[in-house]
């Protein structure tokens, strides 16, 4: 349940950064855009944890899960654009 409701609102973020950075590039340059929308990911992920209290899971990852976690937010937020 939780997993599909964690899907459900990774779309909708999702969604609300590809909306925002259309925008952005409408009248500025495109790095300008990636450099608002990419970093508001993290806060928003936290808010997320924050209303679901899944701050639990955190002390279950390991280094080399956080380091994989961080490696694909890389390739998928930055790289892919």
């Amino acid at each position: 349940m939780l997993g599909g409701v964690l899907a459900l609102i990774s779309a909708m973020m999702f969604a609300l950064n590809t909306t925002a950075l259309r925008r952005g590039v409408l009248t500025a340059p495109v790095h300008q855009a990636i450099a608002i929308t990419v970093p508001l990911g993290l806060p928003f992920f936290f808010i997320i944890l924050l209303i679901f209290d899944c701050f639990y899971v955190f002390k279950d990852l390991s280094i080399r899960s956080i380091f994989f976690f961080s490696v694909a937010g890389i390739i998928h937020l930055v790289i892919g654009r």
